[in-house]
């Protein structure tokens, strides 16, 4: 997500989407064999807010499975 040079303004996080569920923020990427992953696609937060609704400031990351 968004960084900022001030230590006291937190970063905003991105949230991991995995076929359309919430999956949880980025640390839960690494729990995601990359043999199971056909299209991995980032969203803006506008563009992330017609899909998944509101409150993704800083974005979504989707993961779409071969399954």
């Amino acid at each position: 997500g968004r960084e900022s040079d001030n230590p006291r303004v937190p970063a905003i996080p991105v949230h991991v989407f995995v076929d359309d569920t919430y999956y949880g923020d980025v640390s839960t990427l690494r729990g995601i064999s990359a043999i199971d992953v056909m299209e991995i696609r980032f969203y803006q937060s506008y563009e992330a807010q017609y899909k998944f609704g509101t409150g993704h400031m800083g974005g979504v990351i989707q993961v779409i499975t071969k399954m």
